[in-house]
């Protein structure tokens, strides 16, 4: 995943020429490029079935002299949610710095002398494969001064795949030991899985038997998804009943989207597996599977 800028230039100068297009620039010159696209990049590295779903979003934060942030406003630029075996997923989203220049300046107005506001590219890729979920991150720094900008460009590897190594090991350092279920196994003898197998080997087995029948992967993927949104989240008690002003939303996701949109967070009641985010005059509810 990769983050990248363009501008065009729209006034003419010594150094540029009219409509020439600057990509990735270091600095970009407000007089002459005032209007810039940001590009949010992931390429799946396999050609596998993969569900992507990519946000670029204009953060806004008043942080204390000691770097402590205190209040913060997002701005939803863009997003594209899509499904793709192998191709280029690239979301877009274009920029007027004059119009982010006055929201700063705005927002420092507001704060007076508690801080200052700093400005970030929130480029987010989360993915969903056939083997796990998961996501890339990159935050990209927006200074802007009084005649030019810089973005904070960057990349972050797509690994949406696990890697795997091979180990070779000696066979005459190694053992076969039979299981009734498993069949032969062999284990090198430096393992400490070695000295219990070969204590108890129908025991092992059993356990792993055991172990993989309790195994359920929409549970292991919902609680992944619990882990990715827990800034977002906070444990409370929730009505048992339903209010008459409900929406009930599909998917965990779409519910912190919503929360994130209208900067609120998403109350989770742990007792009734009911997640809610209560807006003025409804309330938008995702309720999980119980296995």
């Amino acid at each position: 995943m990769s983050l990248h800028s363009q501008a065009t230039v729209e006034n003419t100068s010594s150094f540029y020429t009219l409509g020439e297009t600057l990509t990735d620039r270091p600095v970009y010159l407000r007089s002459h490029t005032p209007n810039v696209t940001v590009r949010l990049v992931t390429t799946p590295p396999t050609a596998d079935h993969v569900q992507i779903d990519q946000r670029l979003t204009l953060v806004y934060e008043a942080r204390t002299a000691g770097n402590e942030v205190f209040v913060t406003q997002r701005q939803r630029l863009n997003r594209t949610n899509t499904s793709t075996a192998g191709e280029t997923v690239v979301t877009t989203a274009r920029m007027n710095i004059t119009e982010v220049a006055l929201t700063v300046a705005r927002l420092e107005s507001e704060i007076g002398d508690a801080g200052q506001i700093q400005v970030y590219l929130d480029a987010e890729s989360r993915y969903d494969t056939s083997t796990g979920a998961g996501s890339l991150r990159h935050r990209g720094p927006l200074r802007i001064s009084k005649d030019s900008y810089q973005i904070g460009h960057g990349s972050v590897e797509d690994e949406l795949h696990p890697t795997e190594s091979l180990v070779r090991v000696d066979p005459a350092k190694t053992s076969s030991l039979p299981f009734p279920i498993l069949g032969t196994v062999i284990f090198p003898h430096t393992t400490l899985v070695f000295a219990l197998l070969s204590l108890g080997g129908l025991v092992g087995a059993g356990l792993t038997v055991v172990f993989a029948n309790r195994f359920d992967p929409d549970r292991e993927r919902a609680a992944l998804h619990k882990a990715r949104y827990a800034e977002w989240i906070s444990e409370g008690s929730l009505p048992a009943h339903h209010p008459v002003n409900t929406a009930q939303l599909n998917t965990l996701e779409d519910l912190v989207d919503f929360a994130i949109d209208t900067e609120k967070r998403i109350l989770y009641d742990p007792a009734q597996g009911k997640y809610a985010v209560f807006d003025s005059r409804i309330v938008y509810v995702y309720v999980e599977e119980r296995i």
